[in-house]
């Protein structure tokens, strides 16, 4: 997965289905924003939204400059990249004035999650066998969890090393839980909030997927509410 791409899709002005769709072929991108080549019915499973939609917003995606292609996958599927200055429809390269920091506090005390370095829009798609909707770490840089690394790149600094386990234990690598942590983090950034409150975020992370325990993440139509839901907040 590339959460660099994902990333940088975070703080687009597309409408939600597309960003969504986006976010979905970013998860199989490397960190150049190439080789993506998942399938349409791996798209749609993972999003929840059908054939027909997925191959709709493609080609809204690719007129837009969004998706380039990019050849063929060695399954034969249509291979993408995302274009790394993200130009297409309407928007600009990201040009943000906050310095990069290699690491983060350990943030504010405020109760909740114990932040230690201790480990610790159509048809529905027939599901796939086996298919956890893990979100695919075939492309993962280093010994960075996908979690620790969205933090980089959403709020433009990486937790203390210290924390990363206990990220990576309450976030995990599900794909719309990195969506929800995404989504959390964004929302931090913008509120100016104090963005090294790991735990707060998570204390704030865990406290909304408690109250959506009743998702069925097998589900096309829980997955397409709920994310859709997160992505036009």
């Amino acid at each position: 997965m590339s959460v660099k791409i994902m990333g940088l899709i975070w703080d687009t002005n597309l409408k939600p289905t597309l960003r969504y769709v986006l976010l979905a072929y970013a998860d199989h991108a490397d960190h150049e924003g190439k080789n993506i080549y998942p399938s349409t019915k791996l798209l749609a499973h993972k999003t929840g939204y059908s054939k027909r939609t997925i191959q709709a917003a493609t080609r809204e995606l690719e007129g837009t400059g969004w998706l380039i292609p990019d050849g063929t996958g060695p399954r034969g599927t249509n291979r993408w990249m995302i274009p790394l200055y993200m130009g297409g429809a309407g928007d600009s390269p990201p040009t943000n004035g906050m310095q990069e920091t290699a690491q983060g506090g350990a943030g504010d005390s405020r109760g909740g999650v114990n932040l230690t370095a201790q480990g610790g829009a159509g048809d529905s798609p027939e599901p796939l066998k086996n298919h956890p909707l893990k979100a695919s770490n075939n492309h993962q840089r280093g010994n960075r969890p996908p979690a620790v690394e969205l933090c980089k790149r959403i709020i433009f600094r990486y937790p203390h090393k210290s924390l990363w386990k206990t990220i990576d234990r309450n976030v995990g690598n599900e794909f719309l839980d990195l969506l929800r942590w995404g989504r959390i983090l964004r929302k931090w950034k913008l509120s100016n909030w104090n963005i090294t409150n790991y735990e707060g975020m998570l204390e704030n992370f865990n406290r909304e997927r408690s109250q959506d325990d009743n998702i069925d993440y097998e589900s096309a139509a829980h997955r397409r509410k709920y994310a859709e839901g997160w992505l036009d907040d």
